[in-house]
């Protein structure tokens, strides 16, 4: 993920989370489960194949992507990101799944894809 996408899903994590708080804080909720994004119900390392899978490959079991932009080689490249973040009582907000598929693309078809997802005791 580059600096501008990171900078921006901080942005929006960061606002999100203090809208989410602020409803836990003054008493709309006593504890919350706030997710940002869909998390897939598809494994991608199943799906995706270098040189075989193609974009409408990664639409059809994706979805539209989070990010689009450009690898470091120039390459299209596509990034999905999602995250469940947890607050409980106000007194603490905690990640609780993460998942972060990048793709990039040659010719219409999967070059390389980077794929990272956490949840429960990895988070902490």
């Amino acid at each position: 993920m580059d600096r501008r996408h990171v900078k921006l899903l901080k942005v929006l994590t960061t606002s999100l989370l203090a809208v989410f708080i602020l409803s836990v804080v003054s008493g709309c909720m006593p504890s919350a489960t706030l997710s940002l994004g869909q998390f897939p119900t598809v494994d991608p390392s199943s799906v995706i194949r270098p040189g075989v899978t193609t974009r409408q490959g990664i639409l059809d079991a994706f979805g539209p992507p989070d990010f689009e932009g450009l690898d470091r080689d120039g390459l299209p490249k596509w990034t999905y990101t999602r995250i469940e973040i947890h607050v409980e009582k106000a007194k603490e907000a905690r990640i609780t799944r993460f998942f972060n598929l990048t793709v990039s693309f040659r010719d219409n078809v999967v070059d390389s894809y980077a794929f990272d997802r956490k949840s429960g005791e990895e988070m902490k």
